[in-house]
């Protein structure tokens, strides 16, 4: 595992489903999924933050297992998006198609990089200045859609640690690399 800054912190638990406003994604209340979340501080303002997490193209030169980034469209990233992101993971390259969900310069970025009837699972990067520094949060989400979903958490839970060391490794990824640009 990476080391984490002695400003990170890691946070792991279940919370109650929140969704967007399309329906056929609403669940009923009372539903949990898994969520883990990592929080690391850099000296890098928010915009050279935001800037390296939304540069997608380039994420295969700084981005751990991240060897080659396709996008749908031309033109600056912007929410509704999709791209292919290929990464190797336990020696395999896999390719996943990820939609940008929400883009807010510089505070929020949010992914949805895995859509399936049972699951829906988000990346979402919030970004805040704290002090003299900015605060760069992560967090990994799995959300069941429906009751069958809800029975997939139990393998969920075992993939949780190679998610964690991902999710954990691309932000300290993103740090150094909004560090660089900043100097």
């Amino acid at each position: 595992r990476l080391p984490l800054t002695v400003a990170g912190r890691r946070d792991k638990r279940l919370k109650p489903c929140t969704m967007d406003g399309q329906a056929l994604d609403r669940l009923s209340s009372g539903c949990e999924g898994m969520e883990t979340s990592f929080t690391v501080l850099t000296d890098a303002s928010p915009r050279a933050v935001f800037a390296a997490l939304t540069d997608v193209m380039h994420w295969p030169e700084f981005m751990p297992g991240v060897t080659a980034v396709e996008m749908e469209s031309r033109g600056d990233l912007k929410a509704g998006d999709q791209f292919f992101e290929a990464r190797r993971r336990f020696g395999l390259e896999r390719s996943e198609e990820i939609v940008v969900e929400t883009m807010t310069p510089p505070r929020r970025f949010t992914l949805i990089c895995g859509r399936s009837a049972l699951t829906i699972t988000r990346r979402d990067f919030a970004i805040g200045f704290t002090g003299n520094e900015t605060e760069l949060r992560a967090t990994h989400s799995v959300e069941p859609r429906n009751f069958l979903g809800r029975l997939v958490r139990p393998f969920a839970r075992i993939a949780a640690p190679a998610i964690e060391q991902r999710l954990e490794a691309d932000l300290m990824a993103i740090k150094a690399e909004a560090e660089r640009r900043s100097s």
